[in-house]
């Protein structure tokens, strides 16, 4: 493709502009968005151009193409050290609609169900140690409990070494990454061994490898348990064939990672706007009192204001900021026809802060949920069409039976005032100062 930009944007160098969408993601979208106006160009690798689209028309478009025109893959290129070449996030074509197969039955509404009890137990013994006028740090007990939960749900581990040696080594692996070392995972010509967070990621993901096949290796010999990982592994297709052992590897490192930092950030910003939006916690509050001495999870994840809470978190701060499709045909969005090998980028920050679907978008304000329902394409935390989210309902699921066991036991009030942004954790992004509380 000519280096001709399609719409307005940036002019700086590739490498410039990957390096500002790593340092600040919501900074620089706000920045385009304000100065260009939707739909603008970007370069972020330098074969390619993204161009960002922020309404639910572009999201329409995006999800509906045909999945033999619209890759996703290639956008996820960069992900692939963390999870493998045979995650779901990086594959398209028929090779996805077989993966995807073998991987919905473990997330169906009926299995989500079965770890209610599991979730609300975890939260309990890691809250255990709260004491009054003691100082906690919030993210610290999202990232402990999301990390149990899932390593719980994927593999049934509850305790013991195994339990703890994938908690070490699972830190540890997506810790490489933080802040300015996304790079490593964005230029791959800085993927050196002399540098010293891609020589420590070598040598953690050959411990994980490890681990991963021993499991799936003791597994086959004895599928006897009914976890994810079994269920993964009973899973068939029409032919009788069952995942290789690389796919399983790589799907159990996509489960792991998206289902561990994902959730513990939606929670952290939750917990930290709840306290923050007093109006917000008193309500909270007031529904969930009728569970004070009945914790009775069924009823408490169909709560109106709890669910809203959780959605105006995800809607502020989505679990990505974007989501994008490498073209290969010229598709039509908006009205405008992109070429070939363009990369369509839906901004999922950028459309949950658009003013003409959401008043006072910078509002902490979860009562919109309840006076209006947002279709598909206006409310797009977890993508859309072929391509979306597995996991969406477990994380809801999650975060209503945290954030009610919490708010249901405890009296929090946030350690300062200071303001608190998004800071980048691998390709998610949490608050900054890790929220700080005082139980009261």
């Amino acid at each position: 493709m000519s280096d001709q930009k399609i719409f307005p944007g940036p002019s700086s160098p590739w490498w410039w502009q990957t390096t500002a969408l790593i340092r600040n993601s919501y900074g620089l979208l706000d920045k385009c968005i304000n100065k260009y106006g939707t739909p603008f160009s970007m370069k972020i690798n330098p074969q390619t151009q993204f161009v960002f689209f922020d309404s639910p028309e572009a999201a329409r478009d995006i999800f509906t193409a045909n999945y033999k025109d619209v890759f996703a893959g290639p956008i996820s290129k960069p992900l692939e050290p963390l999870l493998g070449s045979k995650s779901l996030l990086l594959i398209d074509h028929d090779e996805h609609l077989r993966m995807r197969r073998f991987m919905t039955p473990p997330f169906t509404g009926n299995v989500v169900r079965d770890y209610g009890e599991i979730i609300r137990d975890i939260t309990v013994v890691n809250t255990g140690s709260w004491k009054k006028n003691s100082r906690v740090v919030i993210q610290d007990t999202m990232q402990t409990i999301s990390l149990e939960v899932i390593l719980h749900a994927i593999f049934g581990l509850k305790e013991g070494k195994r339990f703890e040696k994938y908690k070490q080594l699972l830190v540890s692996y997506l810790s490489i990454f933080n802040g300015k070392n996304a790079l490593f995972l964005y230029i791959p010509k800085l993927r050196k061994k002399f540098f010293r967070p891609w020589a420590k990621y070598l040598g953690v993901v050959k411990e994980v490898n490890e681990l991963i096949y021993e499991d799936i290796k003791s597994r086959r010999k004895n599928p006897q348990q009914h976890d994810i990982f079994s269920r993964l592994l009973a899973i068939c297709d029409d032919d009788g064939n069952g995942i290789s052992d690389l796919e399983l590897r790589d799907q159990l490192l996509t489960l792991l990672l998206a289902g561990h930092e994902t959730t513990a950030a939606s929670l952290s910003w939750s917990l930290y706007w709840i306290h923050k939006t007093p109006q917000v916690l008193r309500n909270l509050c007031d529904e969930l009192q009728p569970f004070k001495n009945d914790f009775n999870i069924d009823n408490i994840v169909k709560l109106p204001f709890l669910d809203a809470v959780c959605r105006e978190t995800l809607r502020l701060y989505p679990i990505v900021p974007a989501i994008g499709r490498l073209l290969q045909q010229p598709l039509t969005i908006m009205g405008h026809t992109l070429p070939e090998k363009t990369a369509a980028i839906l901004s999922i920050y950028l459309t949950h802060r658009n003013p003409d679907l959401y008043s006072d978008p910078q509002l902490f304000f979860p009562q919109r949920f309840i006076e209006k329902q947002y279709n598909s394409y206006e409310f797009v935390p977890f993508g859309g069409g072929a391509r979306r989210c597995l996991g969406m309902h477990f994380a809801l699921y999650e975060m209503k039976i945290v954030i009610a066991q919490i708010i249901s036991n405890f009296q929090l009030q946030l350690a300062n005032d200071k303001t608190v942004i998004a800071v980048r954790r691998g390709v998610t992004f949490f608050p900054s100062g890790k929220v700080p509380m005082i139980v009261k």
